[in-house]
């Protein structure tokens, strides 16, 4: 019951807060990235498919990069199991980047942070890092999350993602119940 519930307000709050995510402005480098037009910005997905039958959720932002469809940049959040009033992020980057100078991310035109990028595999580099509650209320008022990355021939990348939504999936990630 309570699964079919959730299911039904995700599925509500999806319809009623779709949106595009931001891609490069024209004077910015690198491939031009878009989300699929159908979804909204933020989606959420809940399962208690775990060893503890806990009810976890994770919500997540993509950006694809358009002319091919691949994945260019992605933005998820989870609460941290053992502490859920925290939200650890992760960032997944694009091959190509200068994994020392880590990702540096800001709202809007708020103050910037750098998190270290952990490790990268074949699918891209990923940077992991507590949101802490100052961040989260910037995203909760916020128009964009920029996200920035040095090129391996020094040019900076910067991604846009929406924050249209933004607030109301969130909600659905910190109100579900283990």
């Amino acid at each position: 019951m309570l699964n079919g519930v959730v299911s039904a307000v995700v599925i509500a709050l999806c319809m009623i807060t779709s949106g595009n995510s931001f891609a490069q402005s024209e004077t910015q480098k690198g491939p031009r990235a878009q989300t699929a037009d159908a979804l909204p910005a933020w989606i959420v997905s809940c399962s208690n498919a775990n060893s503890a039958g806990a009810f976890n959720c994770t919500m997540e932002q993509t950006l694809f990069v358009s002319s091919s469809g691949q994945r260019l940049l992605a933005m998820k959040l989870v609460r941290n199991p053992s502490d859920r009033a925290q939200v650890v992020a992760t960032l997944s980057l694009p091959h190509g980047i200068l994994l020392d100078e880590g990702a540096t991310f800001w709202v809007d035109d708020g103050a910037k942070s750098v998190a270290t990028i952990s490790h990268a595999d074949a699918s891209g580099s990923y940077a992991t890092f507590q949101l802490e509650p100052k961040l989260a209320d910037a995203l909760r008022r916020g128009k964009v999350f920029n996200i920035s990355a040095k090129s391996l021939d020094g040019e900076d990348f910067v991604f846009g993602l929406s924050l249209v939504g933004f607030s109301a999936v969130y909600d659905i990630l910190m109100g579900a119940k283990p």
